[in-house]
């Protein structure tokens, strides 16, 4: 019996073993990754059709053996070079890219890893030239190849898009070992995803889900169906939520909102006869956000919308609960035209000036700021996206000398998955800088420059910043060109931390005074964050 017994426990275990070494999904996730070392050490033209003329041979290949043979004729048929050796320096130090996953592939001989590990030392050939079509300072795009969408039907260029994808990410994002998610299992759960065909809006829906995969409230995925992915009809207000509840928090169109007898402060408990927060939290892997606070903000786009122009939901308003089906409108029919005049800067009494930094222009700042010298305190909004740059003369006034406000990461070309450092400044030395209190006004409208305004601005001893979790997406952005037409993703392109290396990217700037959300504050359409500051400085 002892002896049977062992047998099966063998033929199991080599059952096993077979099955992890030869899986589709190990040896397509090993190619991919062999792929994207190759390409950026080697940049050249042509690794598309390298992908797309193996990708589909490594498939079939069934004993180790083969496998092996394979990446040895491929590497001999390449012809590559060799390359210097690249030792990182102080300034290069950092680097997101382990070479683990070659010595503990079950795949590979020791050949083969020694192949690879060797490669995986040497210096690229890459440069920012070869990387970039378009470099511009705030939206770089890779030079990247797009294939018409007819190809979608192919397995082997969807698997394209996603080892284009997966691999920028993996030699490329500065916050790679901050996403939730290992990246590696990310990689396999997606091949098997993306070797299912799929129509073009589900193909959009899978896209989304992988970029969102990331963390990152800079993700944005352009793609045909543009801002209509989820259906062209869409509700006219904004929701917020509160210990798992969904409230109606603004109203975008008085009229409908009106119409669909909504108000502020609704609470909407059922949407299509499924409760709203379990929807919700169904939905968010297809928003992007650095955080919980950030997806939910960026759900107001997409959540409510669908193909239909009904909805069913399920409201309490006070102590009543109703059954309604309200209307779903075209976001032309939503916001539609109208002026809103909003003052850029306003004084709250003969001590206190409010500047609003989304709509405040530098020729405004020139003379508010010089009549501003002897006030008690100045509070600086940043829950809105800007117009103009205006930080830096800011700081010039504000901070009066010149300080390190943070940390820059840029790619270094040179070793694909490093990163080199440097500092950021503001300020200036100005004798004549402002002696009151500053108070930043932060939420999660707070995203990219306003945050990296926060930053430069708290390194002032005056300043207090008031409000609730940022955004957590700093520095500039990055576009790739996905692999069918019309078909791009955009992401966080450097890294940006506090001199301290604490992060801002994902947890938001640093606050002193955090602003909790609540129900009432919604209905009274209050500025709690406003009032915390005003109380601050009287």
């Amino acid at each position: 019996m002892n002896k049977f017994l062992l047998l099966f426990v063998i033929f199991f275990l080599q059952i096993c073993n077979a099955q992890e070494v030869y899986s589709n999904t190990n040896k397509t996730a090993d190619f991919i990754k062999v792929w994207g070392l190759l390409k950026y050490h080697y940049p050249k033209e042509d690794w598309d059709n390298e992908f797309l003329e193996n990708v589909i041979i490594i498939d079939k290949l069934d004993t180790k053996e083969n496998i092996n043979n394979f990446y040895s004729n491929w590497l001999k048929n390449l012809k590559l070079s060799k390359l210097s050796f690249y030792k990182l320096n102080e300034q290069s130090k950092f680097n997101i890219v382990t070479t683990e996953w070659i010595k503990n592939s079950h795949s590979f001989n020791q050949e083969t890893k020694n192949q690879l590990l060797e490669i995986s030392s040497f210096q690229s050939e890459l440069t920012s030239k070869k990387f970039f079509s378009e470099n511009n300072p705030n939206n770089k795009i890779i030079l990247e190849k797009s294939y018409p969408i007819e190809k979608l039907e192919s397995k082997k260029y969807r698997l394209l898009d996603l080892a284009r994808f997966w691999n920028i990410i993996e030699y490329f994002y500065p916050y790679k070992t901050l996403i939730d998610n290992n990246w590696d299992d990310t990689l396999n759960d997606m091949i098997q995803k993306f070797a299912i065909n799929q129509s073009k809006s589900e193909y959009s829906m899978l896209l989304l889900e992988l970029i969102n995969k990331v963390d990152d409230s800079h993700n944005y995925l352009k793609s045909p169906c543009g801002s209509n992915c989820f259906g062209e009809y869409k509700v006219p207000f904004w929701f917020t939520v509160i210990d798992d509840k969904i409230y109606i928090s603004k109203i975008l169109n008085e009229h409908l909102i009106s119409k669909n007898d909504l108000t502020i402060g609704d609470e909407i408990i059922e949407i299509e006869n499924q409760p709203a927060i379990e929807r919700l939290k169904e939905h968010m892997k297809y928003v992007n956000g650095s955080n919980d606070n950030a997806k939910y903000n960026y759900s107001n786009l997409t959540f409510f919308a669908g193909e239909s122009d009904k909805l069913n939901l399920k409201i309490k308003r006070n102590d009543s609960i109703v059954n309604k089906v309200i209307n779903r409108y075209t976001s032309k029919d939503i916001f539609q035209k109208k002026s809103i005049n909003k003052n850029a800067w306003k004084n709250y009494g003969d001590d206190i000036l409010y500047i609003d930094y989304g709509l405040i222009t530098n020729i405004e700042l020139n003379s508010v700021l010089k009549a501003s010298q002897n006030k008690k305190g100045i509070i600086i909004d940043l829950r809105n996206a800007y117009q103009e740059i205006t930080l830096f003369k800011l700081a010039d006034f504000l901070i009066g000398k010149k300080v390190h406000f943070a940390n820059i990461l840029n790619q270094n070309f040179s070793y694909p998955g490093s990163f080199s450092l440097s500092k950021q400044y503001c300020g200036k030395n100005n004798v004549n800088s402002f002696n009151g209190k500053i108070v930043l006004l932060v939420n999660e409208n707070t995203q990219s420059h306003t945050e990296f305004a926060a930053m430069c601005l708290q390194q002032s001893p005056n300043t207090i910043t008031i409000g609730s979790q940022s955004s957590g997406a700093d520095g500039n952005v990055f576009e790739l060109p996905l692999v069918f037409e019309g078909f791009s993703s955009i992401f966080t392109g450097i890294g940006v931390t506090y001199p301290d290396n604490t992060q801002s990217q994902r947890s938001g700037v640093k606050i002193d005074y955090e602003i909790e959300k609540n129900k009432k504050s919604i209905i009274e359409n209050q500025d709690t964050y406003l009032k915390k500051a005003l109380e601050l400085l009287e």
